[in-house]
């Protein structure tokens, strides 16, 4: 049965005070800042480890995009597995940039 209150009626659970609530953000702060301090960890072991695996494997370009084909999300769908493939020679946001774009052709340029 829930707990009433003095006048009689009845509450549907505990409340949580505001300072409760600041300290829960608070919480909620440092393990955010824990968690990306630990994916930054990650991150550099990821790059810092020995390729292996691949056999001398090369993965294709995407095909160029001229922007009438209307297959934006294939050519898309190419260039993630293109930039998730070369993480290593290709890691910084603007050297994705400009790789992605030397695959941009016509319309798609404008």
């Amino acid at each position: 049965m829930a707990p009433q209150t003095p006048a009689g009626s009845t509450t549907s659970g505990p409340t949580t005070s505001p300072q409760d609530l600041v300290r829960m953000v608070q919480q909620l702060q440092t393990r955010i800042q824990q968690l990306e301090s630990s994916n930054q960890q990650l991150e550099a072991q990821v790059m810092a480890a020995p390729v292996t695996g691949n056999s001398g494997y090369k993965l294709p370009p995407p095909a160029s995009y001229n922007g009438k084909d209307g297959n934006v999300q294939g050519f898309l769908t190419q260039a993630k597995a293109y930039l998730r493939f070369y993480i290593r020679q290709i890691n910084t946001e603007p050297d994705k940039v400009l790789c992605m774009a030397g695959f941009l052709k016509g319309d798609a340029l404008e």
